[in-house]
C-alpha cells in the first residue's frame, strides 16, 4: 500500500505539471490556487474547466468520452471525490469491485462551471486502481462517481452521479491505446452530471415488502441491521443517493434505530418536497408513541412521506415484532405512508408475518 502511494503520488505530481503546461485559455482550471497538495487538488489540477457550462472534450461515435461534472452557480466545496469501480453494469449495491476516494484535507473550492476529465486524470485514476496494471480498471462492468459536500454546502454528505453502465476507465478509441497519460483514456459511454448547489437527506419507501423477521430477510446480524441491508441494496434508492449509507426507520421508542438525526430537515426522494424536520429520539414528529422524545416538536409532518398509500413496518417500545426477529408474533406496530399526521407512523398494530415496507432515511456518511 505504501509503495502505491507514492506512485500515486509521483503520477498525480506529474499530471498536474502536464496540465499546467499544455492547458489553454478555454480551458484550464480557474485561477484560483491549490490551497493544498491533497489528491483531491491534484485530481482537479487535471481535469478542463469551462466556465460558461460548456463541456470539453466528450467526443463523439466510437472515440474515447469523458466524465463532466457542472458545478452550480454558487460554488462547491467538495471534501472528496470517491470513483467506485462494480462487476455488475448497473453499479449494483454489493458489487463494488474497486474503490478510489481523493480526498481534500478540509476541502477544496470548485467554482462554477463544467470540470471535465481528460486523458491525464483518467489515466492516473486507472493507475492509481492498480499502480503495477491498469486491468482492474479497464475492466469494470460500471462506474460511478460521488461527491463528498463541504459543510459550506449543507454537509457532510455524498451525492452521487448517475451509474455510467457497461464501461471501465480505458481505450475505447479504435485508433489508438490508453497506454500513458497523453493517450486516449476515458469511459465507453459520456456523462455530464449536473450537481446540486446543497446535500440534502432524503426518506424513500421500499419497493418491496418484508415480514417482521427483518433480521433473516435482510441478513442481518440483527433486526436494524437486515433492515438497514434491505434499504441499502433497495431498488428505490434514489440515485442521487446511490453513494450514502441509508438506514431503517423502525422501533422508534425507547429502542430507536436513530435514523434521523435531530434538527435535520428530511426530503421525499425527489429531493423537493420537503417531509419535515426530525426531534429527538431519530423522530420527525411528536406522537402518541413518542411523546417523551421530541418534546415540541409538530403533531403533524410537512408532507407525507410518499404520495402512495402502503403499511410500513415502524415499531415501539412493544409493538416490534421481537425486535425485527420474529414473523410468528403478533406484535409489529406499522404506518401508513401517505399521511402527515401521527398515522405515518402509528396506525395498526399487526400479524409479523403480514407483508410491509419500510421507510429509509439517507445518512451523513
Amino acid at each position: 500500500m505504501i509503495k502505491k502511494n507514492k506512485v500515486l503520488l509521483s503520477i498525480l505530481a506529474s499530471m498536474v505539471l502536464l496540465a499546467s503546461c499544455n492547458s489553454g485559455s478555454n480551458n484550464s482550471n480557474p485561477a484560483s490556487p491549490i490551497v493544498n497538495n491533497s489528491p483531491l487538488a491534484q485530481y482537479k489540477a487535471m481535469l478542463n474547466y469551462s466556465s460558461n457550462n460548456t463541456t470539453l472534450g466528450l467526443k463523439a461515435g466510437g472515440d474515447t468520452k469523458q466524465q463532466s461534472f457542472v458545478v452550480p452557480e454558487s460554488g462547491l466545496t467538495l471534501n472528496s471525490i470517491r470513483v467506485t469501480l462494480f462487476s455488475s453494469t448497473n453499479c449494483a449495491f454489493g458489487t463494488e469491485s474497486a474503490i478510489l476516494t481523493m480526498n481534500g484535507d478540509g476541502g477544496v473550492n470548485f467554482p462554477a462551471g463544467t470540470y471535465t476529465s481528460s486523458n491525464a486524470s483518467n489515466y492516473a485514476l486507472a493507475q492509481r486502481f492498480s499502480s503495477e496494471s491498469t486491468y482492474v480498471a479497464f475492466n469494470a462492468k460500471s462506474v460511478r462517481f460521488d461527491y463528498f459536500y463541504n459543510s459550506a454546502n449543507s454537509g457532510p454528505g455524498w451525492v452521487s452521479a448517475n451509474c455510467m453502465e457497461s464501461t471501465g476507465i480505458g481505450n475505447y478509441d479504435t485508433n489508438n491505446v490508453c497506454s500513458d497519460n497523453t493517450q486516449p483514456c476515458g469511459f465507453k459511454i459520456l456523462q455530464v452530471a449536473n450537481l446540486p448547489e446543497s446535500f440534502l437527506r432524503a426518506i424513500f419507501l421500499t419497493a418491496q415488502t418484508y415480514r417482521g423477521d427483518l433480521k433473516t430477510a435482510g441478513g442481518g446480524a440483527d433486526g436494524y441491521v437486515g433492515a438497514d441491508n434491505l434499504c441499502n441494496k433497495n431498488s428505490n434508492k434514489p440515485a442521487r443517493g446511490a453513494g450514502s449509507t441509508w438506514k431503517a426507520i423502525i422501533t422508534y421508542y425507547t429502542n430507536s434505530n436513530n435514523a434521523t438525526e435531530s434538527g435535520i430537515y428530511y426530503y421525499r426522494s425527489d429531493y423537493t418536497t420537503r417531509i419535515g424536520r426530525a426531534y429527538g429520539g431519530g423522530m420527525l414528529n411528536r406522537n402518541a408513541a413518542n411523546t417523551g422524545f421530541a418534546t415540541g416538536a409538530p403533531i403533524t409532518l410537512e408532507s407525507s412521506i410518499s404520495a402512495s398509500n402502503f403499511a410500513v413496518w415502524t415499531g415501539s417500545s412493544t409493538r416490534n415484532c421481537s425486535y425485527w426477529t420474529n414473523s410468528g408474533i403478533n406484535n409489529g406496530l406499522s404506518g401508513q405512508s401517505n399521511v402527515a399526521d401521527a398515522n405515518w407512523a402509528s396506525t395498526t398494530n399487526d400479524k409479523c408475518n403480514a407483508l410491509k415496507r419500510l421507510y429509509c432515511a439517507q445518512q451523513p456518511n
